[in-house]
């Protein structure tokens, strides 16, 4: 009703954009989509056209326009139109790159409901990267905030990644209030990308990107990975202090990054904690490693063998009551880290040893340690049956396509 009490009478105001766009749901429901359709378009070539541009209003013209053509036209007529917009001038770059965004966005979209690695999915990311190698070519002074930090993202995650450079130059340069919201995220990815190196100039300025993010913006969502990459380029620098207190705080911070990140973050704190000298703390923090975060098999197997070099260093350091080595509690201590280790080893005897470089390395290690500690066949036979392990189990690659292992017996008494 509001739709066609306004037109055709006050086509042509200021008023006519904003109409448009929320009128659009009410003529989508009443079977006249395609009438609010045609009308937006024409408004989202105002909108282009406008200098300066309202860009809040020109980004949701463009976003209701997608979503509804989508589910009135289809999403492939809708992409159909936007490579034919009606009334797009070629020389409106930055209306051009609006359009050529919002195809990446309804193309993800369909990507979605696809199987993952399927043949589909690989024709679309096709088509994805076809428009950012266009977008590629575009003046960077031509292109629109959201632009430059969707082109930015893009490029970051190439395998090029230094492509992406330019692009997030350009919107930290920008002096205006949309530049200042996405600031943070250029800051953060530019010093991804600095911290690939090995040139400690490359790694300070990535560090002081980090910095930025966590100090300066305010950004309070891009905080966590911050702080995640300012530990990480503390350890490339050696910088072993500032490491553990952001892997500190990270730990600290329940809620602050995925799983897998923070069994990043656990091990890189008992790492820190070990290069700055203290090994007990050290040792507690692989165990968080290998014991929360058992499902993640590289960081689990890499903190288990921190853990166990550690343990038999510090179990080397016991002495009787007269102030030397005591033997006996050294080799009790020595032989409980090849229980614990045992007992992993056959809970992760189904995992390959590509799932980890230190995998293969624990498992030549048990027998070492049984050789070094003078085990005998009796004993061994006595820890299994202690563990709850087959009396004759010992370590093996699995086999292609093995089975999962047996759940242990129950323990002896």
């Amino acid at each position: 009703k509001l739709y066609d009490q306004f037109f055709p009478d006050y086509a042509g105001t200021f008023w006519e954009p904003q109409v448009s766009v929320f009128t659009l749901p009410a003529l989508e429901a009443v079977g006249r989509g395609e009438d609010g359709l045609k009308q937006l378009e024409k408004m989202i070539i105002v909108l282009g056209d406008r200098d300066p541009p309202d860009i809040d209003l020109l980004r949701r013209a463009i976003g209701s326009y997608s979503d509804a053509s989508v589910r009135v036209r289809g999403a492939e007529a809708t992409l159909a139109q936007f490579d034919a917009f009606p009334g797009l001038s070629k020389d409106n770059i930055a209306l051009l790159t609006w359009l050529m965004m919002q195809k990446v966005i309804v193309l993800q979209g369909m990507k979605a409901e696809v199987e993952k690695g399927s043949p589909e999915a690989a024709e679309f990311d096709r088509r994805i990267a076809e428009i950012f190698s266009r977008l590629e070519q575009f003046e960077v002074k031509s292109l629109s905030e959201i632009a430059l930090k969707m082109i930015g993202d893009y490029l970051s995650k190439s395998e090029n990644p230094f492509l992406a450079v330019r692009f997030y130059e350009e919107l930290l340069v920008r002096d205006n209030p949309k530049a200042d919201e996405l600031k943070a995220s250029a800051d953060l990815n530019l010093g991804r990308i600095e911290a690939r190196s090995t040139d400690q100039a490359k790694l300070l300025s990535a560090r002081e990107r980090f910095v930025r993010v966590t100090e300066k913006y305010g950004d309070k969502a891009l905080e966590p990975e911050a702080w995640l990459e300012r530990g990480r380029v503390a350890i490339k620098m050696k910088r072993w202090e500032e490491a553990k207190d952001a892997f500190l705080l990270i730990n600290q911070k329940k809620r602050w990054l995925d799983q897998e990140q923070r069994a990043e973050s656990n091990y890189s704190y008992g790492e820190s904690l070990e290069q700055v000298g203290d090994l007990a703390g050290a040792i507690q923090a692989y165990v968080v490693v290998w014991n929360s975060y058992e499902k993640f098999p590289d960081w689990a197997a890499r903190a288990m063998e921190k853990w166990l070099i550690l343990g038999f260093q510090d179990a080397d350091t016991i002495k009787d009551e007269a102030g030397n080595p005591d033997p006996v509690k050294i080799r009790e201590k020595k032989v409980d880290y090849f229980k614990f280790l045992k007992r992993k080893l056959f809970q992760w005897q189904n995992r390959p040893d590509a799932d980890s470089e230190a995998l293969p390395r624990l498992r030549r290690r048990l027998p070492e340690m049984r050789n070094e500690l003078g085990i005998t066949a009796e004993e061994e036979k006595a820890i299994n049956f202690k563990l709850g392990l087959p009396d004759d189990w010992t370590v093996s690659a699995p086999a292609a396509g093995a089975e999962k292992a047996p759940a242990p017996k129950p323990a002896g008494n």
